[in-house]
């Protein structure tokens, strides 16, 4: 089986602190996964509508911004499905996203992170860093966040779920993209952007697929082919 995306959705605090999205059919989804970009300063936990536990990875930041991949597996999912991002100060954005053909347990595969935190120079792109997935058809998921009002894209064939551009005193810029690589290889995608230059963090991680389901003939009717 491959990863399918079902829906997704973002959204931005208006006013430095608790943010919640609107309402998702995540009907028929296996597998969710959220990043929240926030303020380093700040302190921002995840739940959703549907009482789901999340699983954290490693949070990545640079100076004053932080970027963090959540996931849930084996979720609970329906209509009107909504995600939070609740703290005070936290300025932050939470993009979330529900897909079909995850593993039933145990998807993580791996993660690493970068920030190009430079008070001088903080550039207008950030390569993530590289990834090895064990096997073929995992979910590859990248999330940015950063202070400045740009629009963002990326490269290695990824697909922008959401973005949301900075708004000072409300929140960061955040955005999440994912890629599901059929064949099993070396990943390390750069974030850009042309405008404004920003000090920035970005993560990423892979996900299992589920496993194909067997033929259902026994063994020994493979022993003559």
């Amino acid at each position: 089986m491959a990863y399918s995306l079902i829906a997704n959705v973002a959204a931005g605090s208006t006013t430095g602190n608790t943010i919640t999205t609107a309402g998702i059919d995540t009907t028929g989804a296996s597998f969710l996964v959220a990043v929240i970009s926030d303020y380093a300063g700040g302190s921002s936990t995840i739940s959703d509508s549907k009482s789901n536990t999340w699983a954290a990875l490693t949070a990545y930041s640079s100076n004053n911004d932080r970027v963090c991949i959540y996931y849930v597996t084996t979720p609970t999912v329906g209509s009107a499905h909504t995600f939070t991002s609740t703290g005070t100060g936290n300025y932050s954005v939470i993009s979330a996203a529900a897909f079909s053909g995850s593993a039933a347990s145990s998807p993580f595969d791996q993660q690493t992170g970068q920030n190009n935190y430079n008070a001088n120079t903080p550039g207008k792109s950030i390569v993530v860093g590289s990834i090895t997935p064990t096997e073929d058809n995992e979910l590859v998921v990248t999330g940015l966040t950063g202070f400045a009002a740009n629009t963002v894209s990326i490269d290695l064939s990824f697909s922008i779920t959401n973005q949301t551009t900075f708004v000072g005193s409300q929140h960061l810029l955040g955005a999440m993209a994912y890629k599901i690589q059929t064949t099993a290889a070396a990943v390390n995608p750069t974030w850009s952007w042309p405008t404004t230059d920003m000090t920035c963090a970005a993560a990423i991680a892979s996900f299992k697929a589920a496993a194909a389901a067997g033929s259902g003939k026994p063994w020994f009717a493979y022993a003559q082919q």
